[in-house]
């Protein structure tokens, strides 16, 4: 398990998000860092982005508390609105960027939004919600290509580590290609999967029409056969209904709790320092955004690319020799 979440770690520490900035004021939070000033000179973890993944490796790393981990994610912290926390609620739009696609053909020819995350949490905070896990040959694939462990087999028990999930009523299930099978399903983790309790009608018309044309239903598509048509489950928690995002499950958790746990909103980082000898990386280079008003989607066909205020504090947080 060690030597799994310290491959992923790595995997997160390199990688690197861009996105406009906006105005937001970091949050007085226990665990938030308010400004550069206030960090260490070094920690054993720097995680680059503190999103679905960075959240999911901080929060698995700082059970250890001789462990220190400093999470650099480019947007805030939420505010916990009912844009993040009640399904069908849009989103705040500072808690996006603002990417705008090149014309599409099939649109009229006009550019469209692409939307993705700025806000710790990532895009768990303000998508579909979908929770739906792929094909077993998917992640056998990954495996066949050298990498022991990450087929549906070595996958599957941290899938349902992560997962807390809830049985729809017998009603629900009654109505809908869903299976009462607990198998594939974990129901002690710390991510909120269920079913809304609301179904629109016409829901059931779809599936005749899929039916209708071949297409058989999947009553069970997190067992690792992830296609047909099926009942996705949803981040979800079931008692109240709202939103489960890597927020409210890896970090709201333990805010304040962990004192090994560092999160520093509102920074992007710029470059990854890396010692060719070893080939590891030993630190990063980040800048404060440039805080300004939240523009708004511009009508031509381009990607904006991250604008970081010149004057900003630079900072060099060096990984410990050992």
């Amino acid at each position: 398990m060690a030597s799994s979440v310290r491959n992923l770690a790595a995997l997160v520490l390199i990688f690197i998000r861009f996105g406009l900035v906006f105005s937001q004021p970091l949050i007085n939070r226990a665990t938030v860092i308010q400004s550069a000033s206030a960090l260490k000179k070094q920690y054993d973890y720097v995680i680059v982005g503190g999103g679905t993944s960075g959240l999911t490796v901080a929060n698995r790393l700082t059970t250890d508390p001789s462990v220190s981990v400093l999470v650099i994610e480019y947007g805030p912290l939420d505010k916990l609105e009912p844009g993040v926390l009640v399904p069908g609620v849009p989103p705040p739009k500072e808690y996006s960027r603002n990417y705008v696609s090149v014309p599409q053909p099939g649109l009229l020819n006009k550019p469209q939004p692409v939307y993705s995350a700025a806000v710790v949490g990532g895009g768990t905070v303000i998508n579909g919600m979908f929770f739906n896990r792929g094909s077993a040959a998917d992640y056998n694939g990954w495996e066949d290509l050298g990498n022991p462990g990450w087929g549906w087999k070595g996958l599957l028990p941290y899938f349902k580590r992560s997962e807390n999930f809830t049985p729809p009523p017998p009603e629900l299930a009654a109505q809908y290609p869903i299976s009462s099978d607990l198998g594939p399903h974990g129901t002690e983790g710390p991510v909120g999967s269920s079913f809304p309790q609301y179904q629109y009608p016409i829901l059931k018309s779809f599936y005749k029409a899929w039916n209708s044309i071949g297409v058989p239903s999947n009553p069970q598509p997190n067992g690792g056969r992830a296609v047909d048509a099926f009942y996705s489950t949803l981040s979800l928690t079931a008692w109240n209904q709202s939103r489960s995002s890597a927020s409210t499950a890896y970090y709201r958790p333990i805010e304040g709790k962990r004192p090994n746990f560092y999160l520093l909103t509102l920074h992007s980082v710029t470059k990854i320092s890396i010692n060719r000898k070893h080939k590891r990386a030993t630190g990063v280079q980040a800048g404060q955004r440039q805080l300004q008003q939240i523009p708004q989607p511009l009508p031509r066909p381009v990607f904006q690319q991250p604008d970081l205020d010149r004057r900003a504090t630079r900072l060099i947080l060096q990984k410990p020799n050992r």
